[in-house]
């Protein structure tokens, strides 16, 4: 098995135990609320050495991105947001269909009552890390602590025009 599958198994394995880690056990589901979250200050991280050859192009799959940024609640400050993002899957000779990089995101999100973990995939246009602004994306909400222990439901994430974002958390029992 060559190193950038190596890798990408690994990091794969790394974030799926940090997943259930932090998933808990609730009987009843927090109230539904929103969160603005400020300007994202990212980093990437090259995982994977790029690699190309006469019949393909560069190749980026596995690099990932992590980054952090405030959230206010009803204009109040509320916390903090830390992602992670690793693509998965980018236009290539193999999928012609596809014409957006598919990316896998964590986002933890840092309350004053406790966490809550959301995951999943999304599309991303030209190469660009950010969501494209006004096309909302849903995510399973997968865990949580303090308040939203066992917390299961959706997030949806928006960016907006002026560079924030909307998060809208809605929980099911």
């Amino acid at each position: 098995m060559n190193i950038f599958f190596r890798t990408l198994l690994a990091v794969g394995v790394v974030l799926s135990i940090a997943t259930i880690a932090g998933c808990g056990g609730g009987s009843s589901s927090p109230a539904d609320f929103s969160l603005v979250q400020d300007e994202t200050h990212v980093a990437a991280v090259d995982l994977v050495p790029k690699v190309a050859d006469e019949n393909h192009a560069a190749v980026n799959t596995a690099d990932m991105l992590v980054g952090d940024a405030q959230l206010t609640k009803d204009g109040a400050r509320f916390g903090e947001v830390f992602i992670v993002q690793i693509v998965v899957a980018e236009p290539n000779p193999w999928a012609p269909k596809r014409t957006e990089d598919v990316r896998r995101t964590e986002l933890n999100f840092e309350l004053p009552d406790g966490q809550i973990m959301v995951q999943g995939t999304s599309t991303y246009s030209n190469g660009d890390w950010r969501l494209t602004v006004g096309k909302p994306v849903v995510r399973p909400i997968v865990g949580g602590t303090g308040a939203y222990a066992g917390a299961r439901g959706e997030h949806t994430g928006t960016r907006q025009a002026d560079g924030t974002y909307e998060h809208l958390f809605h929980f099911v029992d």
